[in-house]
């Protein structure tokens, strides 16, 4: 019983909430762990998403998961990765939900692709699991920070080669 209360207490601690403000608002605040994740967003001119009226639900990787992803997996720097502009604003759409999220698998808005929620996790397309690290909720929807870059399964987005 006591580690259920604990178990609780961490996840109301882990989700903050911002009654007034929007994702967007979130997003470009210096107190989080997604500064990637927007220059991203605002690289592609998608902030938009972000201050939409909603509900948008987002599954923001942090900046040490963007850092893991283009250093390890890809091998390229920041200002290389961002030379990608069309399969950036692929990957993003891939992190991006409209509506309210529950768990089971939901649709991203990268039409024809999914994610599954589960738990305090998100699995992608090949199968990879992320945790998710904290939540915001926001105005206009969820922020799901999460621990690992979401990638969809298929190979013509040609992200890891």
């Amino acid at each position: 019983m006591r580690e259920s209360l604990n178990l609780i207490q961490c996840r109301i601690v882990a989700a903050r909430v911002l009654k007034e403000a929007t994702l967007a608002d979130f997003a470009t605040s210096d107190t989080n762990d997604i500064s990637t994740f927007a220059e991203l967003f605002q690289s592609q001119g998608l902030e938009s998403v972000l201050s939409a009226p909603g509900p948008v639900q987002i599954f923001a990787p942090t900046d040490d998961a963007f850092d893991m992803f283009i250093s390890q997996d890809l091998n390229v720097s920041l200002p290389e990765f961002l030379e990608r502009g069309s399969l950036i604003e692929k990957l993003l759409a891939f992190h991006i939900v409209l509506g309210n999220t529950s768990s089971g698998t939901q649709e991203t808005l990268l039409p024809g692709y999914s994610v599954c929620v589960d738990n305090g996790t998100v699995v992608d397309g090949l199968g990879n699991v992320g945790k998710i690290t904290q939540e915001v909720k926001a105005s206009n929807g969820d922020m799901f920070l999460v621990d690992r870059v979401l990638l969809p399964a298929f190979r013509e987005l040609q992200i890891l080669d």
